[in-house]
């Protein structure tokens, strides 16, 4: 028996400008056992509509998870593949408990519709080639420095949040005025 060969994952999601109703952004990098980066992919999370109250940080974390995974599976990782050894490691905790439990739970379903598309995904993979582990964010910054850039990918390439972006610092500006001039 040849020993299986590692691939890590590392995720990062967020919502920006405001959380919850921002922009949710996906990034994610897969590297080998030797640190050799196989892809880096990073975009707006397509299952959430941006400035939504369905936009926040969980939904991007997932969207994260979700867009690895898929990536995996494309890339013939996932099925019968049993050569790989598979760790896909994230800075959220509640997200990752999610993911490493086995047991359905019609509650965290509830709590995101993406959670079943995040269950399906790791059923496509057999049970002990892929783990799932917390990380520290300091240890997640490849991973969030691509989800930083899928942000600002997005203001780059449509106007229309560009413009929700700035109207949003713009009120955020006046409050902050009204606030100083009544102390």
């Amino acid at each position: 028996m040849t020993a299986k060969k590692k691939l890590f994952v590392n995720f990062d999601g967020l919502c920006e400008p405001a959380n919850p109703a921002g922009i949710p952004c996906y990034g994610f990098v897969v590297k080998n056992e030797n640190a050799t980066v196989s892809y880096r992919g990073y975009g707006l999370v397509n299952s959430v509509k941006p400035f939504s109250p369905q936009a926040n940080s969980n939904a991007a974390e997932y969207g994260s998870a979700i867009k690895a995974m898929e990536w995996l599976v494309e890339n013939g990782y996932a099925n019968d593949n049993d050569d790989y050894e598979i760790l896909v490691r994230g800075d959220c905790q509640l997200i990752m408990r999610k993911l490493k439990n086995r047991d359905y739970s019609p509650r965290a379903a509830r709590m995101s519709p993406m959670y079943d598309i995040a269950i399906m995904l790791r059923s496509k993979f057999p049970p002990d080639s892929i783990r799932f582990e917390w990380v520290k964010r300091d240890e997640n910054k490849e991973a969030d420095g691509l989800a930083k850039e899928a942000y600002y990918w997005a203001l780059r390439k449509y106007p229309e949040l560009r413009k929700r972006v700035r109207k949003h610092w713009a009120t955020m500006l006046w409050v902050e005025q009204m606030i100083h001039k009544e102390q």
